[in-house]
């Protein structure tokens, strides 16, 4: 039989990780400290068999000697009082010697709730519901019993006296937790791992798996890892904040397919407070699903669930991941750069050196400026051509530089403006490390890009008599990156395919691993990394150094009521939308300049309201029913005279027949730019405000941009440049820029709008012209929430 006697053979008991463990005070008392570090663990549903189900986690958690700091209990009454791997069998959790920190539950779904009621009876702490056959499968049955869970979850009894729950649900169908530090393993193949400096959370059993193995098959290894299935207690929210807590964690990484309703707006929170201490890494799944809210509408259409979630996710601070492979890149530069990080951001917030825009205050770039030293001018021209394609700037360097690196390299068979071209001479440690050095301390350089083909040092080990010429590079660029705080990205290609190259480039990686230098096989990978990093940068100023600024619109209370009221009473009507008219007069309320214009029911009422506005008119026909006008025929534009005006009011009456419908009367607004402004009420994260081309080809270019309301000044600068076309807002091409502040404050507006007006579905501004470098809303739908 094994021991569960918690003595640990290497001089180490529970009580001896938990001192390791107390490094961070606020870490070791969080509520999921005892998921990560259980004193002891009951398997429910233990069977004889290893090879799947209970049986397979015992046998992890005997690989990983888990018995050597705390008890493993398995427990089923079949073999009740004999033996199972080692360990004496319970009838029973009652039966138990002590609660159990750590329940791995394996029973049918249907036996679950009195599993949960009799874990309650005994104090436990947490359950990992391995089990499936819940509210995921969509059926009767299943929703009934996730409903019975969450009552039981929701009992008295199960309350703590301090307004929360005595035992936690993991899952169901998930794998649990895995932490090398309290030899805790999913999988028995797992055993030996070394402890490492990332956080891995998953939706999915299988990802979780396939996250760990991958980074620590690429010597990127992992602090904690855990699997969380369907979610029906402990939320992605809640690990990552107690990952945020644990000083061993550098970065996050985790994978999602979605979020229960109603969570998106509390994971945004958390995420923004775990990113101003380290990186968060965040591969989203699913990104084909159409948005099922608001499809008539150009926002509803533009969004989709994963349009919003992603840009959620980047305006807490999270870098995005749509692969294993970019989220490897990211979260192996991000994690093994933490430090630099800090050091880089805590500099130019010192130096006050980021850029603003319209004295705003608001930094909005950080841009890396990149040396690029490889062997090869071929392969060094294929990285600028990358590099460029992904947005990387490169590095001009300083004159001294390049006088300096004409004296080491010759001119033959090299190029000493960036990129360098090294040559063979690159592969001499000495040469090597003057370029590399001359590079970095060029004030213009603030990340260097070096490349090895790992196979041609068997050719160079013989050329320069020298056994150690691996080693040496990898030391001087661990020396270099650590004298100049600057990081360095290396890319280490395949070209040749062979046994032996394969296992040197192994080798080769390992080393560099081994003094916390990342690589990349490919140009492409290596950029993802370098955008991981600026971004992070770039997130790290815009949450420490920029202070929060409000907008300056003033709002009328009044006004605000008025607005309400149009809102409220379209749904009282249970009204799909409201008409153009009015919701140009809900924008209006809240500080949007909207186009001069008259509602008129009548010909006779149109003299008076185009002397009013003047010529030249738009005209067109407005009715809550009618939502896309253009579409339909329902716009005259250009009307010069009362000729054309009386004309264009009778081919609309003509048109609709319907005779609720009214005209509108506007003034022609003259503009070679146009934009889309929108906010949707998504259902996870509630109000989120879009920007971008407006026009008719609007979805045609599908540029656009999109942010959680509220919004404050420097998330709407954000916005401004956020899209592709946004240079079209300077003064390009003898146009005037526009007034990128009254941008802003439009987009606040919007936000407002629909933070004050839940019952709002979507609104769409579109166009929004610039006229003579002034916004102004020109077309206006507002759509409702229908009651049921």
């Amino acid at each position: 039989m094994l021991n569960n006697s918690k003595t640990s053979v290497t001089g180490g008991s529970f009580s001896s990780l938990d001192c390791q463990s107390n490094r961070n005070d606020k870490y070791k008392s969080h509520e999921l400290y005892r998921l990560f570090y259980p004193r002891s663990i009951a398997v429910v549903g233990a069977s004889k068999n290893t090879n799947y189900g209970a049986g397979s986690f015992i046998y992890g958690f005997n690989k990983f000697k888990y018995y050597e700091i705390g008890s493993i209990y398995p427990v089923n009454p079949k073999y009740a009082g004999q033996e199972l791997h080692g360990h004496t069998c319970y009838a029973s959790l009652k039966d138990l010697p002590e609660s159990p920190d750590y329940i791995f539950c394996s029973l049918p779904a249907a036996r679950t709730p009195g599993l949960l009621q009799q874990a309650i009876e005994v104090d436990a702490k947490f359950m990992v519901l391995f089990t499936s056959g819940f509210g995921e499968l969509g059926t009767a049955a299943g929703t009934a019993l996730h409903d019975e869970v969450i009552s039981i979850l929701n009992s008295d009894e199960n309350e703590n006296g301090k307004g929360g729950k005595r035992l936690r649900i993991i899952g169901p169908n998930c794998l649990g937790v895995y932490n090398p530090a309290g030899k805790m393993a999913l999988f028995h193949d797992q055993i030996n791992r070394i402890n490492g400096t990332v956080g891995v959370i998953s939706q999915s059993g299988g990802q979780t798996v396939s996250l760990i193995d991958y980074l620590s098959y690429r010597n990127v290894f992992v602090n904690t890892g855990i699997s969380l299935g369907n979610m029906l207690d402990v939320h992605i929210s809640e690990i990552l904040d107690f990952y945020g807590e644990n000083p061993a964690i550098k970065a996050i990484v985790c994978y999602m397919e979605g979020l229960p309703e109603n969570t998106g707006r509390a994971t945004f929170e958390i995420i923004e407070k775990v990113t101003k201490k380290k990186p968060v890494i965040i591969w989203k799944a699913g990104r084909m699903k159409e948005s099922l809210a608001a499809v008539s509408s150009h926002t509803g259409a533009l969004a989709g669930n994963n349009r919003i979630f992603l840009s959620a996710m980047e305006q807490a601070g999270a870098v995005t991941a749509d692969s294993l492979e970019s989220a490897f890149d990211a979260v192996s530069s991000l994690g093994l750069y933490s430090d630099l990080i800090d050091k880089k951001t805590s500099e130019i917030q010192h130096n006050g050196s980021a850029k603003t825009d319209n004295n705003s205050h608001v930094p909005l770039d950080f841009e890396f400026k990149t040396a690029i030293a490889v062997a090869g001018g071929g392969f060094s021209v294929t990285i600028i051509d990358t590099f460029g394609h992904n947005g990387i700037k490169k590095a001009d360097f300083d004159s001294l530089t390049t006088k300096k690196l004409a004296e080491i390299l010759p001119g033959i068979n090299t190029f000493i403006v960036n990129p360098i071209d090294m040559g063979d001479k690159g592969m001499f440690p000495d040469i090597f490390k003057r370029i590399l050095e001359l590079c970095m301390s060029d004030k213009n350089v603030n990340i260097l890009v070096t490349a090895f083909e790992v196979e041609k040092y068997a050719v160079f080990r013989e050329l320069t008599n020298d056994s150690d010429l691996e080693k040496k590079h990898a030391r001087i660029i661990k020396e270099i990156s650590q004298k100049y705080s600057k990081p360095i990205i290396i890319i280490l290609p395949e070209i040749n395919i062979s046994k032996e190259s394969h296992l040197l480039r192994l080798e080769f990686k390992k080393m560099l691993k081994d003094i916390n230098l990342p690589s990349f096989p490919t140009i492409q990978r290596a950029a993802t990394a370098i955008l991981a990093l600026q971004l992070q940068i770039r997130n790290r100023l815009i949450k420490i150094k920029s202070s929060p600024l409000s907008d300056s619109t003033n709002l009328k209370a009044k006004s605000i009521l008025e607005a309400g009221n149009i809102i409220n009473k379209a749904g009282e009507k249970n009204l799909e939308s409201i008409s153009e008219y009015d919701a140009k007069k809900v924008l209006a309320s809240y500080g949007i300049p909207v186009v001069k214009e008259r509602l008129i029911k009548a010909e006779k009422d149109l003299i008076p309201a185009v002397s009013e506005i003047g010529y030249p008119l738009v005209m067109k026909a407005c009715s809550p029913e009618i939502q896309h006008k253009t579409e339909q025929g329902l716009v005259i534009t250009d009307i010069r005279n009362e000729i054309e005006a009386k004309a264009a009011c009778k081919k609309l009456v003509s048109v609709t027949k319907d005779e609720k419908c009214e005209i509108l009367v506007q003034k022609m607004v003259k503009g070679k730019r146009e934009l889309v402004m929108g906010m949707i009420n998504d259902n996870q994260f509630g109000p989120s405000v879009m920007l971008g081309i407006g026009g008719i080809f609007t979805e045609v270019f599908n540029d656009v941009t999109f942010r959680m309301a509220p919004l404050d000044k420097k998330t709407a600068f954000e916005m401004i440049h956020d899209f592709k076309a946004s240079d079209i807002l300077s003064g390009v091409r003898g146009l005037k820029p526009a007034d990128k502040n009254k941008l802003a404050e439009m987009l606040i507006a919007l936000g407002r709008i629909g933070m004050d007006n839940r019952s709002i579905a979507a609104i769409d501004i579109n166009p929004v012209i610039i006229s003579d470098g002034k916004p102004v809303a020109v077309d206006a739908l507002i759509q409702i929430n229908q009651i049921t």
